[in-house]
């Protein structure tokens, strides 16, 4: 076991307490933390934390970069790792989910136009955006099935209010490859912003293809070049400024190579019929700069940001700061996110 705490620095975002199940586990690139209370929790979708508080053991060397670099470089997909904090769930909510998930999971919807009585899984479901948004859209008569690696993900998702006239939804603890539901299934599988994140996307693909009736459809989002998606690309012109080393960490969500390589991964795994999509929708953090820098703390540069000594910080955040002042629209910060999508038959 490891474990890490930093304390808090002058701009109370980064009070750190994070553990390792092993050190044989790599830290994931994709994870993702927020701070709530000036406690810095994990907090990815994608990622499985099984401890946090309470953990005494082997420290980490105190502000070392190299070692959180080290670890970080040992893999670039998610592991098994569970949060068990349910305020980085409402975190999620709070920054992520109204102005980035649910507004791209609207216009996901509105491109496989899914039809009133329909089976639809949702893989990577996190807090149950997209698969509550799909409940509503096929109605009582149909049926809703989310997946995700992360308990306690699925926990809140399950706590969340049902919805009137709605599909019932099944949350399952389930990985991409295989995926824990029967063959021939569903009428629609989706996917938004989760296949980057998977170790064998091939195989997750197939594995979607598998668990559709016949001529059932997938619909799969993923965010395009990071110089597409404006406030990351200011975060990450940030870090190339002050922390270089931590470039790859801000990226990972941006980590697709390209639009024609999501088409041709999904062909490769036997769909047909594949649209390619790129779309693009506004980020708004309505209170300004101070909000979108405390949504910062919900990206993977985190743990990075962290590591640093305390001029370092500094340095990042004035230069953050800085950066997206070039988004300020009428006191708000406003950007754009663009991404691709593909949406084909089995």
């Amino acid at each position: 076991m490891v474990t890490r705490t930093e304390s808090a620095t002058p701009t109370a975002l980064y009070n750190v307490t994070w553990n390792f199940i092993s050190e044989d586990v790599p830290i994931c690139r994709s994870a993702t933390y927020i701070t709530i209370h000036n406690d810095l929790l994990p907090m990815s979708p994608y990622v499985d934390f099984s401890a946090h508080n309470g953990v005494k053991s082997e420290m980490l060397p105190s502000r070392n970069v190299d070692s959180v670099q080290a670890l970080r470089s040992r893999s670039t997909n998610a592991v098994d790792f569970q949060f068990t904090n349910v305020s980085v769930a409402e975190a999620y909510n709070e920054f992520l989910v109204p102005r980035v998930f649910e507004p791209w999971a609207e216009l996901l919807l509105d491109e496989v136009n899914l039809q009133r009585g329909e089976t639809v899984l949702d893989v990577a479901t996190g807090p149950g955006t997209v698969a509550r948004l799909a409940a509503e859209r096929v109605g009582v008569q149909g049926r809703v099935v989310g997946t995700d690696i992360a308990p306690l993900m699925l926990e809140v998702a399950r706590a969340k209010p049902p919805l009137p006239n709605a599909a019932p939804i099944e949350y399952l603890e389930s990985p991409a490859a295989p995926l824990a539901v029967p063959s021939g299934t569903f009428n629609t599988v989706l996917c938004q912003q989760g296949l980057q994140f998977f170790p064998e996307r091939v195989g997750a693909l197939r594995e979607m293809r598998r668990v559709l009736k016949p001529n059932g459809r997938v619909a799969i989002a993923v965010w395009a070049e990071l110089e597409c998606n404006q406030i990351f690309a200011t975060y990450c012109a940030a870090v190339r400024a002050t922390a270089p080393q931590l470039t790859s960490l801000i990226m990972a969500p941006f980590s697709w190579p390209s639009a024609r390589a999501l088409k041709r991964v999904a062909e490769e795994a036997g769909f047909r019929q594949v649209q390619l999509l790129t779309r693009t929708l506004p980020i708004v953090f309505e209170e300004g700069i101070d909000q979108a820098i405390r949504s910062l703390t919900a990206t993977p540069v985190t743990v990075g940001v962290a590591a640093l000594a305390p001029d370092l910080q500094e340095a990042f955040f004035a230069r953050v700061r800085r950066e997206l002042g070039s988004l300020v629209r009428d006191g708000k910060v406003v950007g754009e996110t663009t991404s691709n999508i593909i949406i084909a038959n089995c």
